[in-house]
């Protein structure tokens, strides 16, 4: 029923045919473009990349190993659910996430022999689709839980205390129907407009990876390496599947972003720009312009990424506020579990990660 092996291109180029394709459970990081760029990548580092497949469901779940001290975990993001329970979802009727999982243990144990320590799992299932019995343990925060892991388990798998489990939510915007900037939206982009700020789209990814470097500098980020963005780019520009698009003042590039996916469904991937031009918000403008363009051009949905918490202490606050003032809305999805082989190793980086986290103001 189960089976395991490396990732290899070939094995799996019918993965874009998954029945999730034009909702929100599709993702751009589901497709066969997106897993061809991260073994790619994994190899060029120095990293492998599993298939766990299983052949009742016909769907593959694939995984990246990820660095930690003395060994590494198994990292799977955006992983696909099966057709009943897409078919569930439709009908109107609530999910039953933690049989699902329990169905799914016995292919997460193969695993084991891959030596990790732990794997995570990140579904894209809104909250609003799991059964209110369950809603606690997959879709509610709150710092007492996170502390007490013992809240969290659930037919072996717990709460992840990764660093982004709150920006997994989102905000979607469905192109569809008539946009609703908000007014200070409209009147940022207005200004940008008259300050002689334009928008233009470019096939250079360089002047982006700059910025992105000096946004993770002043944001105190941990930099994104030029190799990963320019594969990235590289790759997705082939199959057609990613638009870049720069801010330009008096003939220079002062801001851009990265967008990944196709008419069904686009995702902003990458932003920012060079510190001594945002008091023009560029990010409004650029925005702006895209998600019109977007509109225009017949795509269904723009995903904006991931949005942070509502305290104004969160570092991601400023960046979400932003997100929201386009007429998007904020969708809550299933955060990421882990299901632990050596418990010890697990529960010494959940804790350092909460620690670590608590003093960032991750959980505010």
């Amino acid at each position: 029923m189960w089976t395991i092996e490396e990732y290899k291109d070939e094995l799996f180029s019918n993965i874009d045919n998954y029945i999730g394709r034009g909702s929100l459970l599709y993702s751009p990081l589901q497709t066969s473009v997106w897993y061809k760029f991260i073994s790619k990548y994994n190899q060029n580092v120095g990293y492998k990349t599993y298939i766990l497949y299983n052949n009742e469901w016909k769907i593959p779940f694939i995984f990246q190993t990820s660095p930690v001290k003395s060994g590494f975990y198994l990292w799977g993001r955006h992983l696909p659910v099966p057709e009943d329970m897409v078919l569930t979802i439709k009908s109107g009727d609530k999910l039953n996430m933690s049989g699902f999982l329990n169905d799914l243990r016995e292919g997460v144990e193969l695993l084991k022999e891959t030596n990790a320590f732990w794997v995570s799992l990140q579904f894209r299932v809104p909250c609003n689709v799991i059964n209110d019995l369950e809603h606690k343990y997959f879709c509610e925060l709150n710092t007492r839980n996170y502390f007490d892991v013992r809240n969290l388990r659930i037919n072996g798998y717990y709460r992840s205390a990764m660093h982004d489990y709150d920006f997994e939510d989102t905000v979607i915007i469905d192109l569809q129907k008539e946009l609703k900037f908000s007014s200070s939206t409209r009147r940022y982009y207005k200004k940008a407009i008259k300050q002689g700020l334009m928008v233009v789209e470019s096939d250079n990814i360089k002047p982006l990876v700059k910025m992105l470097d000096l946004t993770a500098k002043r944001k105190k980020y941990r930099e994104v390496s030029s190799k990963y963005l320019i594969d990235k780019w590289l790759i997705f520009s082939k199959s057609k599947m990613v638009r870049l698009f720069y801010v330009k003042k008096d003939n220079r590039f002062i801001y851009g972003a990265l967008y990944l996916g196709d008419k069904d469904y686009i995702v902003y991937n990458h932003g920012g720009g060079l510190t001594e031009y945002l008091h023009y918000n560029p990010a409004y403008l650029l925005h702006g312009y895209v998600i019109s363009k977007l509109s225009e051009q017949g795509y269904k949905y723009f995903d904006f990424g991931g949005v942070g918490g509502y305290d104004k202490s969160h570092p991601l606050y400023a960046n979400s506020q932003i997100k929201y003032r386009f007429g998007g809305e904020r969708m809550n999805f299933m955060h990421t579990v882990d299901y632990p082989f050596k418990k010890l190793m697990w529960g010494m980086w959940y804790a350092k990660t909460f620690v670590r986290n608590y003093k960032s103001g991750w959980y505010n």
